[in-house]
């Protein structure tokens, strides 16, 4: 390899770095918090077989932080982790369920419309003193991206000049995702008639598609539809959007 695709390459994996830290730190506000290493002092400890947390003597600051994270439209996942041979004496399927809704009672300053509740399996030791029985993830809602159970709609049509924060979500995606498919489905509801919609559907799912090309993804890993007007229909106003559909 010569010398100049080495500098290529190196360019490249710096930029990787660079996009993908930028989205998640600086667009979602989403930068891992770390934790101490002396699990007597974390902000939020759990015992087996027990779903009422633990405060560390860090919690406040650690609660201040992630509220910051938040900004006025995210939300806030909370995550309930559980081993499956744990004694479950809640009122909940699972004790992880119980933790989860345990440490969103200690946001009580917060919406509670603003919480995403979710239990996640996981194999825990019993013999440690505190398990690491919760984990936080913001998720994105602005005027441009929503991210839900059912992939990320964008909203709005998709123009030669992307808005930043659009643009620095696409690139996370397409660093994190490059490896798998990925559906573009696009949604209209402006036009005159259902095949008008349709076609500016596709136009804008398409278009989607190209602006991923431009970041390095694979055209043969992009699949761009069209719902038109046909699909969703739901209580939220009825923008133009397209679905991005991670396929794991």
């Amino acid at each position: 390899m010569n010398s100049r695709a080495v500098l290529v390459l190196l360019m490249f994996l710096v930029w990787s770095l660079v996009s993908g830290w930028y989205y998640v730190c600086k667009i979602k506000q989403a930068c891992p918090i770390a934790q101490s290493e002396n699990a007597e002092v974390n902000a939020i400890n759990f015992e087996y077989n027990k779903s009422e947390p633990t405060l560390g003597t860090n919690f406040l600051d650690y609660k201040s932080d992630i509220v910051s994270r938040l900004d006025k439209l995210n939300l806030l996942g909370i995550t309930g982790v559980y081993d499956e041979n744990e004694v479950n004496i809640t009122a909940f399927d699972n004790i992880g369920i119980a933790r989860a809704l345990a440490v969103q009672s200690l946001f009580e300053g917060i919406d509670q419309n603003r919480f995403e509740i979710k239990s996640r399996m996981a194999n825990l030791d019993s013999t440690d003193k505190y398990i690491d029985g919760v984990e936080f993830k913001v998720i994105m809602k602005n005027e441009f991206i929503e991210e839900t159970e059912n992939g990320a709609f964008v909203f709005g049509d998709i123009g030669d000049v992307l808005d930043p924060k659009l643009d620095a979500y696409l690139t996370y995606i397409a660093i994190e995702y490059k490896d798998k498919m990925i559906d573009l489905v696009g949604h209209s509801y402006d036009e005159d008639t259902p095949g008008d919609n349709f076609n500016k559907a596709l136009v804008n799912a398409q278009a989607l598609r190209d602006a991923f090309i431009s970041k390095g993804i694979k055209g043969s890993m992009l699949n761009a539809s069209s719902k038109g007007q046909t699909e969703p229909r739901d209580n939220k106003k009825e923008e133009n959007r397209i679905n991005i559909l991670i396929n794991q």
